[in-house]
């Protein structure tokens, strides 16, 4: 008969057990006081060890499959172990940490502990490796969710989300299927590696926990935690049976010993030792052969016990063992899948230039170039990994290679490198390009030092804005404009030119970077286009668009004046040409109240007036600003007014005190001229030649006279 074993570990009574495959045969092989709480089995058949966690103690530990010899191979930095996977071949074991939310490896002898990934986990609790794949599949409890990733932990991937209560996971990789119990469902499901066509199996299980498959005979296992015991189906879940239902408390994980499926490279060899996995119950002696369903893919041969594999070309073969008692015979098989050993897998090396020289004002720099020399690798991308001036630049995943944004020659942004050596602000900047070749395991990448040299462009000064008129003659015009956007060097002159209307254009003498200047000797009432442009070191510019604009006429001369008056009406002193034209208020409310007498010193700008309401006199500047009061007290009155600005004298009426008066121009100096003989005198000339003055009396009805300081008054009219 063809015998297998289960494994399992109980938490409930804390032991590790197995049994044939169907259930018979119960062995006890690891307990109290060495367990206190195990979880996750793995076995390594072809050395005769068992591996397992202890969620109490936070241990790794393994044993002879009979649970002689036991070890502790991580004793420390576990915190709730929960799922463990080998990888013979590799000599390594995988295990999830649902404490510090972790996926780690080591050596199969816990010496070489490597984190694998330390984020994005949330309470891992199954492991299984596809080791042909390079891939690890793994449930997260927390997450409700099915991932995978690189064996080196890098690439992870969500397969399957919304899983209500995932606890375990296994892989029949020749197949191309996963398998995973989910306690929340009470269900068993798979789905094809990447995660499509999830499909139920079996359903109405009670808090299923872990999965083991037979694949040769196209059986799974699963222990079921609610209802302690183990089952097991067909690989599409037909034909549940009950394999254990007594004597489990709380089966947690389960591990076959069967005639294991085997991974081999073409050129390796593998034997594997039968005799195990066959008894004769009437202990006949037995013999062994073995058949192979493809001797294309891989050849098979049988001495003794011992079957040995021998890989001949890539595929998937299945594998028929025979043994016979000489009265009768019996069959197992398992799967065999073979693969072409990788090739050398070599760095990839750029092949294109490591030196690039761009025409400032242009962003594009060129196309970086790398190659991997591997049949089976390709570069798969690049990337900016360094240099000084690594933030200017951008690279696309083909190799393209720019600017972020377009270098100017004459404002250089290159920041100063010690490696390689370059000095700052030279035009010459620094990057480092990464490119990768090769994915999963075989990817390896490689760094190149870019450096990107700017050149110089020549490159003439924009054109201005058509310039603008500020002042004109009848022989001249005066032009402003703008200096011109320019990305070239610093402007260092401007050309300006003009025509008379229907005439060509003439040059205007203009040296340096002002932005104005008058061009003289032009003809009067004539229609002038004027254009300027800009000239640098590299180069000359386009003239502007013209400003058309026409000289001053040359009008004949006319004879010009201004009269003055007070207008106590409206408070107001107001002036206009001397044909009535252009008046103007000069001064107004509230400075004025009742203006009377108005005299003008026009040599020093100036205009004198009395107010008969405030009783004072005034004086401003002809257009009526920087009014002054000179006199301000002992006026009733007065009312008329006459400058002697040779001599620096104002004099002036009081028809309220019968008074003529005088004073310095500044309102100084006040003199009594004539105090008595008058009645109302109202209005007041000079004769400065003749030693004069001359006054009315209002009250008197008359003319009279004086000399200038107020002696030998004179009737005259």
């Amino acid at each position: 008969v063809g015998i297998g074993k289960i494994y399992w570990a109980d938490r409930g009574s804390d032991k590790i057990q197995r049994s044939n495959l169907d259930g018979s045969g119960v062995e006890d092989l690891v307990m109290r006081p060495t367990l206190n709480n195990p979880v996750g089995i793995a076995l390594d058949v072809s050395s005769g060890k068992k591996y397992w966690m202890d969620e109490t103690t936070d241990k790794i530990q393994r044993s002879s499959l009979d649970g002689s010899d036991i070890e502790d191979l991580i004793t420390t930095g576990l915190d709730l172990p929960s799922g463990i996977a080998l990888d013979i071949s590799s000599g390594k074991m995988y295990w999830m940490d649902r404490g510090t939310d972790k996926i780690q490896r080591s050596n199969l002898d816990g010496t070489g502990v490597e984190d694998l990934i330390t984020t994005g986990l949330s309470a891992p609790v199954g492991i299984a490796l596809d080791i042909s794949g390079g891939k690890m599949y793994w449930v997260d409890n927390g997450a409700d969710k099915i991932q995978r990733a690189n064996l080196d932990g890098t690439g992870v991937e969500d397969l399957v989300t919304g899983v209500t209560d995932p606890r375990g996971i296994a892989l029949d990789v020749s197949g191309g299927k996963m398998y995973w119990v989910d306690g929340g469902a009470d269900k068993i499901q798979r789905a094809n590696l990447d995660g499509s066509s999830v499909e139920d199996l079996v359903t109405g299980v009670t808090d299923p926990r872990g999965i083991a498959l037979d694949i040769s005979s196209g059986k799974m296992y699963w222990v079921d935690n609610g209802a302690d015991k183990i089952q097991r189906s067909n690989l599409d879940g037909s034909s549940v049976e009950d394999v254990l239902t007594s004597g489990l408390t709380t089966p947690i994980s389960i591990a076959l010993d069967v005639i294991s499926d085997q991974i081999l490279m073409v050129g390796t060899s593998r034997t594997v030792d039968v005799s195990g996995y066959f008894t004769d119950p009437d202990g006949d002696q037995l013999t062994y052969t073995a058949m192979s369903s493809d001797t294309d893919i891989a050849t098979v041969s049988a001495t003794g016990s011992v079957v040995t594999l021998s890989p001949v070309s890539s595929g998937r073969v299945t594998i028929t063992v025979t043994a016979t008692d000489g009265q009768s015979s019996i069959q197992q098989t398992f799967m065999v899948t073979v693969s072409t050993p990788p090739s050398a897998n070599n760095a990839p090396m750029f092949s294109g230039s490591a030196t690039f020289n761009v025409a400032e004002n242009s962003t594009a720099v060129g196309t970086v170039v790398a190659m991997d020399a591997d049949s089976e690798d390709s570069i798969t991308g690049y990337t900016l990994t360094g240099g000084v001036d690594q933030g200017m630049f951008e690279i696309t995943n083909g190799g393209v290679l720019s600017f972020k944004t377009a270098p100017n020659f004459e404002a250089p942004t290159d920041v100063l490198s010690t490696t390689p050596s370059n000095g700052a602000n030279n035009n010459e900047y620094i990057v480092i390009v990464s490119a990768t070749g090769g994915t999963g395991n075989r990817a390896l990448t490689v760094m190149q030092t870019i450096t990107v040299t700017v050149t110089d462009v020549n490159e003439p000064p924009g054109v201005p804005d058509a310039p603008t008129v500020t002042s004109s003659t009848i022989s001249s015009l005066t032009i402003t404009w703008t200096a011109p956007t320019n990305t070239g060097p610093a402007i260092t002159d401007y050309d300006v030119q003009y025509k008379a209307s229907g005439g060509t254009f003439a040059d205007w003498s203009h040296t340096g970077t002002d932005l104005t200047t008058t061009i003289t000797g032009l003809a009067a009432n004539t229609g002038y286009e004027i254009q300027v442009r800009a000239k640098s070191d590299e180069g000359t510019g386009d003239w502007s668009a013209s400003v058309t604009v026409t000289t001053d006429a040359n009008n004949a001369p006319v004879g010009i004046g201004k009269i003055y008056w007070a207008d106590r009406g409206s408070d107001k002193i107001q002036r206009s040409n001397l044909d009535g034209s252009g008046v103007e208020d000069l001064v107004m409310r509230p400075t004025l109240n009742n203006p009377v007498g108005i005299a003008l010193d026009v040599s020093s700008g100036k205009k004198y007036w009395m107010d008969e309401t405030t009783d004072k006199i005034q004086r401003s500047s002809l257009d009526g600003s920087d009014i002054e009061d000179l006199i301000t007290t002992g006026l009733d009155l007065p009312s008329g007014i006459a400058l002697d600005i040779s001599s620096g004298k104002m004099y002036w009426m009081d028809r309220g005190t019968d008074k003529i008066q005088r004073s310095n121009l500044d309102g100084t100096g006040v003199e009594d001229l004539i105090t008595t003989g008058l009645s109302a005198p109202v209005g007041i000339a000079l004769d400065i030649s003749g030693g004069k003055m001359y006054w009315v009396d209002n009250g008197a009805d008359k003319i009279q006279r004086s000399n200038l300081d107020g002696s030998s008054v004179e009737d005259l009219v």
